[in-house]
């Protein structure tokens, strides 16, 4: 049933992103029942009985679905129409994902309660900082659009000109990157302090961990680099991109390669 439920919500994110501008409360609402029905088929198809499904295709899925959501409430404060025509496309694909890398399926016997809340978290940490390092490029392109003072562009380039000024788009940014850094920092927490507990085994520094250490780190910096220096931004975008990339070889990459290129199923 999550397979019909997938394909009708990419469906749906595909018409969103065709309405016109001024049908607001129709594209609102074709919004709302797209996430939903997006939500409830990630829902069905990662909790399974005494398993959960995990996998590169699965936390891309949902990545997107957690940046419908922050566009949805976000929209309602601020002018993101433009938004809505870049996001809407991706998350038509996104959503169709799991069906062409169903990822693996990992037995819940004999594994803490805690496990299925690091993954959890986990998931939405990357899920919120994919929206911020989006959320950075659409920023460069915009401020290059700006500054070479390029007219048309076609449908991409009146999107970025429909997006809000810079400085609204960096107020945004900015607390996208606040809640994942918190997200992030419970994911690492819980990773480290109760290893045992959460894999039943004693913490092991391989590449994930190193890789969301320097994550982590990264973040940490550019937030107080913004407190104590007034970080902005180039060095702001340099800084989310570089912490967005060390967190992507630490999950998505890692789970990509393993289960695509070398077919193996890990946690």
């Amino acid at each position: 049933m999550q397979n019909s439920l997938f394909l009708a919500a990419a469906f749906l994110y595909a018409v969103c992103a065709l309405l016109p501008s001024r049908l607001g409360a129709a594209i609102s609402g074709v919004t709302a029942g797209a996430w939903a029905l997006h939500g409830v088929a990630l829902g069905m198809d990662v909790m399974v009985p005494g398993r959960l499904r995990v996998g590169f295709a699965i936390m891309i899925s949902s990545a997107l679905w957690v940046s419908v959501a922050a566009y949805w409430a976000e929209n309602r404060n601020f002018a993101l129409d433009g938004m809505r025509r870049l996001v809407m496309p991706f998350a038509a694909a996104a959503t169709l994902l799991p069906l062409l890398f169903p990822g693996t399926l990992t037995p819940l016997a004999g594994k803490s309660s805690a496990f299925g809340w690091h993954i959890a978290v986990a998931v939405l940490a990357y899920s919120t900082l994919t929206i911020a390092a989006f959320h950075a490029v659409l920023m460069a392109l915009q401020e290059t659009r700006l500054h070479t003072r390029t007219a048309g562009g076609g449908w991409f380039g009146s999107a970025l000109d429909q997006l809000p000024a810079l400085l609204t788009m960096e107020k945004l940014l900015f607390r996208v990157i606040w809640i994942g850094f918190v997200l992030l920092s419970l994911t690492v927490l819980s990773g480290f302090v109760f290893s045992e507990q959460v894999f039943g085994r004693p913490l092991l520094l391989d590449h994930k961990s190193v890789f969301a250490l320097l994550s982590w780190a990264l973040f940490a910096a550019l937030l107080a680099g913004r407190k104590w220096q007034g970080w902005r931004g180039k060095t702001a975008l340099r800084f989310t991109l570089a912490g967005f990339a060390t967190l992507a070889l630490a999950y998505v990459g890692s789970r990509f390669v393993l289960e695509v290129v070398l077919h193996r199923g890990v946690y």
